[in-house]
């Protein structure tokens, strides 16, 4: 039964990338009935075995903050968003668990990696499809838009690496189409049109380069390769709007980012006003807001976040925040306890992910939950002091 919890397990963190590419009324995205079946599955697996896997540390800090979340409902400003949004924090922080619980070996993991590169890659084919109909300038896959599909490839960009080069992946042609996923992800996030996506691959090569200090010269080399392919390739077959785009991510860092910093000063004073417990979860499009004139009417319109950090300030206070921060707090732990090069993978994937999520409001995006359960994973296989709980399970290093 785990076997097919695995397998299943697989299955929903392939559709990550794709989660919006089927949605079923009355259910959600595809990704979403496959996580039903897995848990149904892990719940199977655990009576069969009667076994129940120690938790981590991390787990704890996930458990208060779900907890915390859900007990916004009794101060909410909008009870209907906050108890949609409740249901979904319990389903993301339900995907760190699973990985917990049914994936506990370095094998394991590396093929969720696996399952998160190949569901980015379909996703990067369906963009390149939408580009060939020669519609728009701005090309996106998997339903996503255009900035969250930058950033779900932003961070599968370093997995790839490791499984370029990774021992559990046993097919070669694997690790080949791994190698050859990064120069396309990069292609792919400039023919998005994302400027963060930009900004955050930059940011993730610089400190992969500094991170990697027994392999800088080869790592500087891979990289000026993929630039001088991915370059000149970009320039010359992007729409000259995406270009002249990507080419302004500079004066657009010192503009007011597309009205977000706008959002930012108004989710900062509603957040004075709730200062401890916050508005209820889900509540920030509810509770901040603007008006647009036309004419003599007066039309109230509902901001996002476009911020995972400020929404949660706003929406769960600073307790929200301070628990939320413990969550990373223990992510970094962990990931510096991991061994090379597992240690550089996740370092480089951490970072990208807490500086994109700047722009995005990804606090209950499965990317951000599946991230933090790898990382714990990990850090049981591979980390300095998880290792000890894994000797009797441990495979080849």
């Amino acid at each position: 039964m785990r076997n097919l919890a695995f397998v299943s397990l697989f299955a929903l963190v392939f559709t990550i990338p794709l989660e919006k590419i089927v949605m079923i009324e009355g259910v959600g995205g595809i990704c979403r009935l496959i996580g039903y079946a897995t848990i149904f599955m892990a719940i199977l697996a655990v009576a069969e075995t009667t076994t129940l896997r120690p938790l981590d540390r991390i787990h704890y800090f996930m458990a208060v903050f779900l907890v915390w979340v859900v007990l916004s409902v009794a101060w909410t400003a909008n009870l209907d968003m906050t108890v949609m949004r409740a249901f979904t924090f319990v389903r993301v922080v339900g995907l760190a668990w699973l990985i917990w619980e049914i994936a506990p070996r370095i094998s394991q993991q590396a093929y969720l990696m696996l399952a998160y590169v190949l569901g980015s890659g379909v996703a990067v084919v369906m963009q390149i499809l939408q580009y060939a109909t020669g519609y728009g300038y701005r090309f996106s896959g998997g339903g996503l838009n255009a900035n969250d599909f930058a950033l779900v490839l932003a961070m599968a960009i370093p997995m790839a690496i490791y499984l370029a080069r990774s021992q559990y992946v046993k097919k070669r042609w694997m690790r080949w189409l791994c190698g050859a996923f990064c120069p396309v992800a990069v292609f792919a996030i400039l023919l998005s049109g994302s400027r963060m996506g930009l900004v955050v691959m930059l940011g993730m090569g610089t400190l992969f380069f500094l991170a990697n200090s027994r392999n800088r010269l080869r790592s500087l080399f891979i990289v000026a390769i993929i630039a001088g392919i991915v370059g000149p390739t970009f320039i010359w077959f992007a729409p000259p709007k995406t270009v002249e785009r990507i080419l302004g991510t500079r004066e657009a860092l010192s503009g007011d980012w597309n009205m977000r910093k706008q959002i930012r000063d108004e989710g900062l004073r509603v957040s004075a006003e709730n200062r401890i417990v916050g508005t209820g979860i889900g509540t920030f499009p509810f509770v901040v807001g603007g008006i647009h004139r036309e004419g003599e009417r007066e039309i109230k319109y509902d901001f996002v976040a476009h911020n995972a950090y400020l929404a949660i300030l706003v929406e769960l206070g600073v307790v929200g925040l301070g628990l939320f921060a413990a969550i990373l707090v223990v992510c970094i732990v962990d990931i510096w306890q991991l061994r090379q090069p597992e240690r550089i993978i996740w370092m480089v994937v951490f970072a990208g992910w807490a500086v994109g999520v700047y722009t995005l409001s990804w606090d209950y995006h499965k990317p951000t939950w599946f991230l933090f359960g790898m990382i714990a994973a990990q850090h049981s296989a591979v980390g300095v002091v998880g290792r000890r709980w894994h000797q009797g399970m441990s495979e080849p290093s």
